[in-house]
């Protein structure tokens, strides 16, 4: 009986078959959290929404570990979609208030 994850390549001689899943194993592949620290939970993560500081219209949202790796995304998103070209204390402020921590 064939297994119905496997499939095989029809008409050439010497194939063998192959899983459908390259990964069935959920093992392999890139963790999307980066390197750790050791020092935080794999829970543990910061967001930023661009709306919460005034631009109602705007869907961006950024996602870190830290608020220091937050920052120049944010910085990053003001000069490309708003045309901030100086980020003042004030302002950083704002931003700084702004970062939630994102629900595990």
């Amino acid at each position: 009986m064939k297994d119905a994850n496997m499939h095989q390549t029809p008409n050439l001689p010497g194939t063998s078959p192959v899983t459908d899943n390259p990964n069935p194993s959920g093992t392999q592949g890139m963790d999307t959290t980066g390197p750790s620290t050791g020092t935080e939970s794999r829970g543990d993560a910061k967001t930023f929404r661009c709306a919460d500081v005034g631009n109602a219209d705007c869907r961006w949202e950024a996602v870190g570990r830290t608020e220091d790796e937050l920052m120049p995304q944010i910085e990053r998103h003001g000069r490309e979609a708003h045309g901030i070209n100086k980020i003042d204390d004030s302002m950083r402020n704002k931003v700084r208030d702004a970062i939630r921590n994102r629900a595990a």
